[in-house]
């Protein structure tokens, strides 16, 4: 690992940062084009992917998740616009903020109705990475949605990598951390606050205790 890279902050590069950074690095490389829209850009995957996605050269990078002090913090991130996704008419909302005919790339961490309303707002040819569910196991698609807009659909699984693939992934981000291209917040506990660790992980952070 690089020596510049936070003990605490190295852990969160792992399973959720790799999430984050191949999606956009590796399954569907970011084109100088590319609008990016990151559902779920509000956890510590999707952070990273809207980060990646800034500094591999999208030409617009918005972010959607339902946490407004989190989708704040995605704007000091480097988010050109966040869109709150509660409420009426996503798929438009989607669009607009995404500029022209709407997103050519979405990180998808979290399926469901979600992703299908992101379909609806995607350009033609656009490409779908999927990495979680954490709003549902399945999603339906219209056909005209799919078909008429020859959509990829692309599912991104860190377990399907090899052992060096996931080794060149890890050192690539780390080394953006490290520098500060990237950033990861993580929450430091001790020991003795093992429970309170517990809790703040189970909010969707990323818990660190530290001997």
């Amino acid at each position: 690992m690089p020596e510049e890279l936070d003990d605490a902050v190295a852990p969160a590069c792992g399973i959720a940062g790799i999430a984050g950074w191949l999606p956009v690095a590796r399954r569907a490389p970011v084109r100088s084009d590319d609008r990016v829209l990151v559902l779920g850009a509000t956890g510590t995957v999707g952070s990273v992917a809207l980060q990646a996605a800034r500094l591999l050269g999208a030409e617009r990078v918005v972010a959607a998740g339902r946490d407004p002090v989190r989708l704040k913090r995605a704007l000091e991130l480097g988010a050109d616009a966040a869109v709150q996704l509660e409420g009426n008419d996503l798929s438009a909302r989607l669009r607009e903020a995404c500029g022209r005919d709407g997103p050519t790339l979405v990180v998808d961490a979290l399926w469901g109705e979600l992703v299908s309303a992101a379909a609806e707002a995607a350009a033609p040819e656009a490409r779908i990475v999927h990495v979680g569910q954490s709003a549902g196991p399945q999603a339906t698609f219209a056909s005209a949605a799919v078909r008429g807009k020859r959509l990829s659909i692309l599912g991104h699984s860190n377990f399907a990598l090899t052992p060096d693939e996931r080794r060149e992934a890890y050192l690539e981000l780390a080394g953006h951390v490290a520098s500060g291209r990237i950033r990861i917040a993580v929450d430091r506990f001790s020991l003795d606050q093992l429970p309170a660790a517990w809790a703040a992980q189970g909010r969707g952070g990323k818990a660190v205790v530290c001997f």
